[in-house]
């Protein structure tokens, strides 16, 4: 499991489903829910694994651990997969923020998560 260093934000949501553990995910009101397209903005990466209802403690802004939908390398931009699993950012879509470590698909990496737009071109 990487280390996480550095400070960083969080938030308590209520959880719509039951959440996986360093996902990304999406927010409607109080509730957070995994993402069900690629791409789109996010609120924060899941701390816990929350059941339907209970609370889902989030990191909204910083360091944090995210699980990855493929392997990438350390410095790789990155955006939110299906289900919450982060994968390479493409051009025009929500970046969720860039990778601190290496991991393979299915791990956990360590991640600085800033969410930004990309517009065109790289990430």
């Amino acid at each position: 499991m990487p280390e996480v260093r550095g400070g960083f934000l969080k938030a308590s949501y209520v959880a719509s489903g039951n959440l996986s553990q360093y996902r990304f995910v999406n927010f409607s009101g109080v509730d957070v829910y995994l993402p069900a397209t690629s791409g789109t903005a996010v609120l924060g990466v899941t701390q816990n694994h929350p059941n339907d209802n209970e609370q889902a403690a989030l990191v909204t802004l910083g360091h944090t651990r995210i699980t990855l939908g493929g392997s990438l390398a350390a410095g790789a931009v990155v955006m939110t997969g299906l289900n919450g699993f982060a994968t390479l950012a493409q051009s025009g879509q929500f970046v969720g923020g860039y990778l601190v470590s290496a991991a393979d698909s299915g791990l956990v990496a360590e991640m600085v998560f800033t969410p930004w737009r990309s517009f065109g071109g790289a990430p």
